[in-house]
């Protein structure tokens, strides 16, 4: 795989790490709506464009390998969470301008909703359902597709799930599944259409720039329309509102998102955020609880003030960023088993050339 398109691949997870920072902003209400509506779905065909299951001859072992990608992770950004929050709790003098948990209530949630793995017992940290959503939806397709042999009927049976994961969401009495399992039947289409786009395609679309521009922002533009026919969903809870529309609305937003990341990969910025969007995700939450917290005690300006406007979204975000980013560095060079990937090997003899492989090796968010 050339790094050309390794870049893009990187772009697009930049632009949906970089979405949901802002949705954790509270940014405006419209595009908080059809980004929240979205994000799950462009992830998930990101992780898929780099879904290799072919590396693997077993299934114990891939879930091996998955376990250290995104478990590990998971229970390490939990476990910083948890004393993040502690701490917060013991020294409450410090005014966040933002909903704390209690001590109690942290510590129990940390003891059911580690293991347990679904949002709404993770008061410390929302975002990380996602990992175990994502690894749960790695087993579905890699079993489904070693039964399954042509695109056409893979195609089916994962329409058919999330069919399943759509009507087991729509009914409230129903009990959440462990590890975000319902919502990973819900999506596991995306997972397996960024799989086959990549079998079918590859990851180069060489189509000129000016060819591009048009087409992503008329699939923009259709993909936001549509979405003002689906106002409640919430895909932390799988509550897709509408399927037919939720589904029209994610695949056009995946098309204009895919071209965008083509058009804004040579720019380096959101490549670098798309390959680090795993530690962004775990982090992201606190980052901005820091940021928050110097801009109050040294300016003037209060969050609560100025909350629901994408300008100021933006700011939080772009703050929050600069936080997190010294200990990306750090995480990647010294502790990479943090951020979903191996230890690196110490070559025995000369490198051997680049055979390619996958864009990323956790293919984490």
């Amino acid at each position: 795989m050339s790094e050309q398109r390794v870049a893009w691949v990187d772009a697009l997870r930049g632009m949906g790490i970089v979405s949901v920072m802002l949705c954790h902003n509270q940014i405006e209400p419209a595009p908080f709506k059809f980004l929240k509506l979205i994000l799950v779905p462009v992830f998930f065909f990101a992780s898929g464009l780099v879904f290799n299951p072919g590396k693997y001859d077993s299934y114990r072992a891939f879930v091996r390998r998955r376990f250290r990608a995104l478990i590990v992770p998971y229970l390490f950004y939990s476990g910083v969470a948890w004393v993040f929050w502690l701490l917060v709790g013991l020294w409450s003098n410090f005014h966040l301008h933002t909903p704390q948990p209690a001590i109690g209530l942290t510590l129990a949630m940390a003891l059911i909703g580690v293991p347990y793995g679904i949002a709404p017992l993770m008061p410390y940290n929302i975002p990380l359902w996602f990992l175990t959503c994502l690894f749960s939806a790695d087993s579905v397709l890699f079993l489904l597709q070693r039964r399954v042999k042509t695109p056409g009927k893979l195609l089916f049976w994962m329409a058919a799930l999330s069919v399943v994961g759509f009507l087991y969401g729509a009914n409230p009495r129903d009990l959440r599944l462990p590890w975000n399992f319902d919502t990973a039947l819900s999506v596991v289409f995306y997972y397996g259409a960024g799989y086959l786009f990549r079998r079918r395609f590859g990851l180069s679309l060489t189509w000129p720039w000016w060819g591009k521009l048009p087409i992503a922002a008329a699939f923009l533009a259709l993909s936001v329309y549509l979405s003002t026919f689906n106002p409640q969903t919430y895909l932390f809870l799988n509550q897709l509102g509408s399927w037919p529309w939720f589904h029209a609305t994610s695949l056009t937003c995946i098309v204009a998102f895919v071209l965008i990341a083509q058009l804004i990969a040579p720019t380096r910025l959101f490549s670098y955020l798309g390959r680090n969007s795993l530690p962004l995700l775990g982090l992201h939450v606190m980052g901005i609880v820091v940021f928050r917290t110097i801009v109050g005690a040294a300016t003037p300006i209060a969050f609560d003030q100025n909350v629901a406007t994408t300008m100021w979204s933006s700011y939080w975000t772009a703050g929050a960023i600069l936080v997190v980013m010294p200990f990306i560095e750090i995480m990647n060079k010294h502790a990479p088993w943090t951020v979903g990937r191996p230890k690196p090997k110490t070559p025995a003899g000369p490198p051997a050339a680049a055979t390619g492989g996958d864009a990323d090796p956790s293919g984490a968010v």
